[in-house]
């Protein structure tokens, strides 16, 4: 579980770092930190902008197995609940994971 959790943040603050399009709050969650994920869906590529509703597909790669996803959260493809984001404004969607 700890290796998850880390390998997903570090994803998330890698993809912070370059263009803005996500962003985790707090920063630097903890194993213990409830960890709220945002996505400004005009930055990057803008090809989310203006649409709703949007899923948060979410998993890890390990040992540079680039075809191998594991802790996948949600089905691809299919309008999963449990992974829908919240319209918190205009293009911007939020999830949050504990």
């Amino acid at each position: 579980m700890k290796k998850w959790i880390y390998a997903m943040f570090l994803a998330v603050v890698g993809l912070t770092v370059t263009a803005q399009v996500v962003t985790v709050d707090p920063p630097f969650p903890t194993i213990n930190d409830e960890v709220t994920i945002t996505f400004n869906a005009t930055e990057g590529n803008g090809d989310l902008t203006g649409v709703v509703p949007v899923y948060a597909h979410t998993g890890v790669m390990f040992n540079g197995a680039l075809s191998e996803w594991q802790n996948v959260q949600g089905e691809w493809g299919t309008n999963d609940a449990d992974v829908l984001m919240t319209v918190v404004g205009p293009n911007t969607h939020q999830i949050t994971y504990n």
